[in-house]
Protein backbone atom coordinates (compact mmCIF):
# COMPACT_ATOMS: atom_id res chain seq x y z
CA UNK A 1 0.00 0.00 0.00
CA UNK A 2 1.46 3.32 -1.08
CA UNK A 3 1.17 6.16 1.34
CA UNK A 4 2.43 9.73 0.94
CA UNK A 5 5.31 8.79 3.25
CA UNK A 6 6.21 5.76 1.07
CA UNK A 7 6.08 7.89 -2.05
CA UNK A 8 8.35 10.45 -0.43
CA UNK A 9 10.77 7.66 0.61
CA UNK A 10 10.72 6.22 -2.91
CA UNK A 11 11.36 9.65 -4.39
CA UNK A 12 14.25 10.25 -2.00
CA UNK A 13 15.69 6.83 -2.84
CA UNK A 14 15.53 7.59 -6.60
CA UNK A 15 17.25 10.93 -6.09
CA UNK A 16 19.90 9.25 -3.96
CA UNK A 17 20.48 6.54 -6.57
CA UNK A 18 20.77 9.15 -9.33
CA UNK A 19 23.30 11.11 -7.29
CA UNK A 20 25.27 7.91 -6.72
CA UNK A 21 25.26 7.20 -10.46
CA UNK A 22 26.55 10.72 -11.19
CA UNK A 23 29.26 10.34 -8.55
CA UNK A 24 30.26 6.95 -9.98
CA UNK A 25 30.44 8.34 -13.51
CA UNK A 26 32.52 11.25 -12.25
CA UNK A 27 34.83 8.90 -10.33
CA UNK A 28 35.26 6.64 -13.36
CA UNK A 29 36.07 9.64 -15.51
CA UNK A 30 38.65 10.94 -13.05
CA UNK A 31 40.14 7.46 -12.73
CA UNK A 32 40.46 7.23 -16.50
CA UNK A 33 42.22 10.59 -16.68
CA UNK A 34 44.61 9.56 -13.90
CA UNK A 35 45.34 6.26 -15.63
CA UNK A 36 46.04 8.02 -18.92
CA UNK A 37 48.46 10.37 -17.17
CA UNK A 38 50.17 7.44 -15.44
CA UNK A 39 50.43 5.51 -18.69
CA UNK A 40 51.94 8.56 -20.36
CA UNK A 41 54.55 9.06 -17.66
CA UNK A 42 55.31 5.39 -17.09
CA UNK A 43 55.33 4.29 -20.71
CA UNK A 44 55.64 7.48 -22.72
CA UNK A 45 58.55 9.22 -21.04
CA UNK A 46 61.04 6.36 -21.26
CA UNK A 47 60.29 6.14 -24.97
CA UNK A 48 60.69 9.92 -25.27
CA UNK A 49 63.89 9.82 -23.21
CA UNK A 50 65.33 7.02 -25.30
CA UNK A 51 64.81 9.04 -28.48
CA UNK A 52 65.75 12.53 -27.36
CA UNK A 53 68.71 14.01 -25.53
CA UNK A 54 67.78 17.09 -23.51
CA UNK A 55 70.81 19.18 -22.57
CA UNK A 56 70.57 20.18 -18.92
CA UNK A 57 72.45 23.46 -19.25
CA UNK A 58 71.87 26.27 -21.74
CA UNK A 59 74.68 27.00 -24.20
CA UNK A 60 76.90 30.03 -23.54
CA UNK A 61 76.90 30.85 -27.26
CA UNK A 62 73.89 30.55 -29.51
CA UNK A 63 73.26 31.86 -32.99
CA UNK A 64 69.92 31.17 -34.63
CA UNK A 65 67.88 32.38 -37.56
CA UNK A 66 64.21 33.29 -37.30
CA UNK A 67 61.94 32.75 -40.26
CA UNK A 68 58.43 34.04 -40.81
CA UNK A 69 56.24 32.06 -38.40
CA UNK A 70 53.33 32.47 -40.78
CA UNK A 71 54.99 30.24 -43.38
CA UNK A 72 57.11 28.00 -41.13
CA UNK A 73 55.74 26.03 -38.19
CA UNK A 74 59.25 25.87 -36.70
CA UNK A 75 60.51 29.40 -37.37
CA UNK A 76 63.69 29.35 -35.24
CA UNK A 77 66.56 27.41 -36.87
CA UNK A 78 69.77 26.85 -34.97
CA UNK A 79 72.98 27.99 -36.64
CA UNK A 80 75.44 27.30 -33.83
CA UNK A 81 75.38 26.49 -30.11
CA UNK A 82 78.42 26.07 -27.87
CA UNK A 83 78.64 25.01 -24.24
CA UNK A 84 81.22 26.03 -21.65
CA UNK A 85 83.17 22.78 -22.10
CA UNK A 86 83.55 23.41 -25.84
CA UNK A 87 80.86 21.00 -27.03
CA UNK A 88 79.23 22.46 -30.10
CA UNK A 89 76.26 21.83 -32.38
CA UNK A 90 76.30 23.60 -35.73
CA UNK A 91 74.43 23.74 -38.99
CA UNK A 92 76.30 23.23 -42.24
CA UNK A 93 74.69 26.46 -43.45
CA UNK A 94 75.87 29.33 -41.27
CA UNK A 95 73.35 31.74 -42.81
CA UNK A 96 70.10 29.81 -42.97
CA UNK A 97 70.62 27.30 -40.14
CA UNK A 98 68.67 24.05 -40.19
CA UNK A 99 69.60 20.52 -41.22
CA UNK A 100 72.01 18.86 -41.48
CA UNK A 101 73.53 19.40 -38.02
CA UNK A 102 76.81 18.18 -36.59
CA UNK A 103 78.04 17.68 -33.05
CA UNK A 104 81.69 18.02 -32.01
CA UNK A 105 84.06 19.69 -29.57
CA UNK A 106 86.13 22.81 -30.09
CA UNK A 107 89.86 22.01 -30.08
CA UNK A 108 92.10 23.22 -27.26
CA UNK A 109 93.95 25.48 -29.67
CA UNK A 110 90.66 27.32 -30.20
CA UNK A 111 89.93 27.67 -26.48
CA UNK A 112 86.49 29.16 -26.12
CA UNK A 113 87.49 31.08 -23.01
CA UNK A 114 90.24 32.89 -24.96
CA UNK A 115 87.70 33.97 -27.56
CA UNK A 116 85.36 35.34 -24.92
CA UNK A 117 88.21 37.15 -23.18
CA UNK A 118 89.10 38.78 -26.50
CA UNK A 119 85.49 39.94 -26.86
CA UNK A 120 85.66 41.35 -23.35
CA UNK A 121 88.93 43.17 -24.10
CA UNK A 122 87.31 44.78 -27.14
CA UNK A 123 84.48 46.08 -24.98
CA UNK A 124 81.78 44.04 -26.69
CA UNK A 125 80.14 43.09 -23.40
CA UNK A 126 80.07 46.69 -22.18
CA UNK A 127 78.65 48.46 -25.19
CA UNK A 128 74.92 49.04 -25.39
CA UNK A 129 75.13 48.60 -29.16
CA UNK A 130 75.29 44.81 -28.81
CA UNK A 131 72.24 44.73 -26.58
CA UNK A 132 70.01 46.38 -29.18
CA UNK A 133 68.01 44.96 -32.08
CA UNK A 134 68.48 46.03 -35.68
CA UNK A 135 65.49 44.71 -37.58
CA UNK A 136 62.02 45.62 -38.77
CA UNK A 137 58.64 44.33 -37.67
CA UNK A 138 57.66 40.81 -38.86
CA UNK A 139 61.05 40.36 -40.50
CA UNK A 140 63.50 37.51 -40.68
CA UNK A 141 66.62 38.01 -38.61
CA UNK A 142 69.62 36.35 -36.96
CA UNK A 143 69.86 36.32 -33.18
CA UNK A 144 73.26 36.40 -31.48
CA UNK A 145 73.59 35.45 -27.80
CA UNK A 146 76.84 35.14 -25.83
CA UNK A 147 77.17 34.67 -22.06
CA UNK A 148 80.49 35.07 -20.24
CA UNK A 149 80.14 35.03 -16.46
CA UNK A 150 77.68 37.82 -15.68
CA UNK A 151 78.34 39.53 -19.03
CA UNK A 152 75.94 39.13 -21.93
CA UNK A 153 75.79 40.02 -25.59
CA UNK A 154 72.26 39.70 -26.95
CA UNK A 155 71.29 41.30 -30.22
CA UNK A 156 69.21 40.58 -33.33
CA UNK A 157 69.82 41.87 -36.82
CA UNK A 158 68.40 41.37 -40.27
CA UNK A 159 71.33 42.66 -42.32
CA UNK A 160 72.99 39.30 -43.09
CA UNK A 161 69.76 37.87 -44.44
CA UNK A 162 68.49 40.73 -46.57
CA UNK A 163 71.91 41.70 -47.89
CA UNK A 164 72.12 38.33 -49.60
CA UNK A 165 70.21 40.33 -52.20
CA UNK A 166 73.00 42.32 -53.94
CA UNK A 167 70.65 45.23 -54.57
CA UNK A 168 69.78 45.88 -50.90
CA UNK A 169 71.56 47.37 -47.92
CA UNK A 170 70.30 47.17 -44.33
CA UNK A 171 71.01 50.68 -43.07
CA UNK A 172 70.42 52.23 -39.66
CA UNK A 173 67.12 53.59 -41.02
CA UNK A 174 65.92 50.36 -42.63
CA UNK A 175 66.27 48.35 -45.83
CA UNK A 176 67.26 50.50 -48.80
CA UNK A 177 67.69 49.84 -52.52
CA UNK A 178 71.25 50.46 -53.62
CA UNK A 179 70.22 51.56 -57.11
CA UNK A 180 73.73 50.93 -58.42
CA UNK A 181 75.55 52.38 -55.41
CA UNK A 182 78.35 50.52 -53.64
CA UNK A 183 77.19 48.93 -50.39
CA UNK A 184 80.41 49.65 -48.49
CA UNK A 185 80.29 53.31 -49.55
CA UNK A 186 76.70 53.68 -48.35
CA UNK A 187 77.60 52.01 -45.05
CA UNK A 188 80.57 54.35 -44.53
CA UNK A 189 78.17 57.30 -44.78
CA UNK A 190 75.79 55.83 -42.19
CA UNK A 191 75.73 56.70 -38.49
CA UNK A 192 78.97 56.00 -36.61
CA UNK A 193 77.20 53.86 -34.00
CA UNK A 194 75.69 51.70 -36.69
CA UNK A 195 79.06 51.27 -38.39
CA UNK A 196 80.51 50.20 -35.03
CA UNK A 197 77.64 47.75 -34.56
CA UNK A 198 78.16 46.19 -37.97
CA UNK A 199 81.95 45.94 -37.43
CA UNK A 200 81.52 44.27 -34.04
CA UNK A 201 78.88 41.86 -35.42
CA UNK A 202 81.14 40.89 -38.34
CA UNK A 203 84.11 40.34 -36.03
CA UNK A 204 82.11 38.18 -33.60
CA UNK A 205 80.55 36.08 -36.34
CA UNK A 206 83.89 35.58 -38.06
CA UNK A 207 85.68 34.47 -34.91
CA UNK A 208 82.89 32.10 -33.89
CA UNK A 209 82.75 30.59 -37.38
CA UNK A 210 86.50 29.96 -37.21
CA UNK A 211 86.31 27.87 -34.03
CA UNK A 212 83.64 25.48 -35.31
CA UNK A 213 85.14 21.95 -35.36
CA UNK A 214 86.31 20.65 -38.73
CA UNK A 215 84.30 17.44 -38.36
CA UNK A 216 81.73 15.86 -36.09
CA UNK A 217 78.88 13.39 -35.72
CA UNK A 218 75.63 13.93 -37.59
CA UNK A 219 72.62 14.63 -35.37
CA UNK A 220 68.99 15.13 -36.31
CA UNK A 221 65.89 16.99 -35.23
CA UNK A 222 67.62 19.83 -33.40
CA UNK A 223 65.08 21.96 -31.56
CA UNK A 224 65.38 25.06 -29.42
CA UNK A 225 63.34 24.99 -26.22
CA UNK A 226 62.75 27.97 -23.93
CA UNK A 227 62.53 27.19 -20.22
CA UNK A 228 62.40 29.99 -17.66
CA UNK A 229 63.58 32.49 -20.24
CA UNK A 230 66.66 30.43 -21.09
CA UNK A 231 67.17 28.52 -24.32
CA UNK A 232 68.06 24.84 -24.29
CA UNK A 233 68.78 22.43 -27.12
CA UNK A 234 66.96 19.16 -27.77
CA UNK A 235 68.39 16.80 -30.34
CA UNK A 236 68.31 13.21 -31.52
CA UNK A 237 71.51 11.25 -32.03
CA UNK A 238 71.72 9.62 -35.46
Amino acid sequence: MYTPQNMRNKGNTSILLEKMRVICRWAVGIFGIIMNILIFFVLGLPIFASEMNFTNTPPIIMISRFYDFRIDSDPEKLIMATWENGETIWSTNLFTGGKPYFYGKISETNNINNILVSFEDKGYFDTKLLKQDRMGADSQYIELFISFGTNIIHTRSWHEIYELNPGIIASSSGLLLLNGRNRETVLRNDKIEYQQYRAAWTDIRSQLNNIIPNNGSIIENVKISIIRRKKYIIFTNN
